[in-house]
Parts: structure tokens; sequence; C-alpha cells
């Protein structure tokens, strides 16, 4: 059994913050958030090579969420669980070429700008081909 450790950031969004950007699209409490991209990749990556990004603006319920990262076919959960206002919210997944490996990094931003930051590290691949890569945020509660 994995440990989750919750982060409670209740009260991040200011009472009236506008939002981040006009028209987000609503998220549906029972289904996950994703930001995913299909893509050719080496499999020796340096930090010379430019990285890929996607982002997107959400309305997200009031309750717990957990980010999960895609990589080789596989969703890798986070070990933190984050507990986020009612509001709007920028979501931004980024595929990071590092020496001989990947990151993926998701960053969601509150209204008020507070930033979760999160990264999946060291992410290496045996060959040189297309892969899907991305990230979700996903409501547990």
């Amino acid at each position: 059994m994995r440990a989750i450790k919750k982060i409670a950031l209740a009260g991040l969004l200011a009472c009236g913050a506008a939002p981040l950007m006009a028209g987000p699209a609503s998220a549906d409490v029972s289904a996950p958030v994703q930001l995913t991209r299909v893509q050719y990749l080496t499999s020796t990556p340096t930090i010379a090579n430019a990285q890929s990004c996607l982002d997107r603006s959400v309305y997200l319920t009031d309750g717990w969420y957990e980010p999960s990262y895609l990589w080789l076919g596989h969703w890798n959960d986070s070990q933190y669980e984050y507990h986020l206002s009612s509001g709007t919210y920028s979501m931004k997944v980024c595929l990071e070429p590092q020496m001989g490996s990947y990151r993926i990094e998701e960053v969601i931003r509150t209204a008020n700008g507070t930033n979760i930051d999160e990264y999946l590290p060291n992410l290496t691949l045996g060959s040189s081909s297309t892969y899907a890569w991305g990230a979700e945020l996903r409501h547990v509660g």
C-alpha cells in the first residue's frame, strides 16, 4: 500500500479572484483532467533538446485531487493528494529532456498565483520511437 500525503490548499483562492483564462473547460468530477501527447522521442536525450509542453485552463469543484503521469503506457500515481477549492486552475505539463533521461513536470496554478509543482524524474527509453506521455489530475474525494 502506498503512502499518501494530503496537502490542504483550501482557501488558496482569494474571494472574488478573477479566472486565469476566459472560457475554461468544466471538469466532470468523475473524469480525470488529462493532458497527453504522442510524439517521437530519442532514447539519448540531452538538455540541449527542446522541452515539450501542454497546458489548459480548467474549472474544478472543491475536493481532494491526485496527480498522475503517463509514461510507457502506464499511469504512475503521485505520492501526494491536494485539497483544492472550487475555482479555475491552469494545468501545465512538460516533458523535459535531461542528460540520458526525461522528466515530466506538472504545474497547477491557482487563480491567486499559488503553484502546485510535481515531477516524475529519471524516465528512460530502451529505443528511440513514438511514445505517449502526459499527466492527469484525478478527483479522489
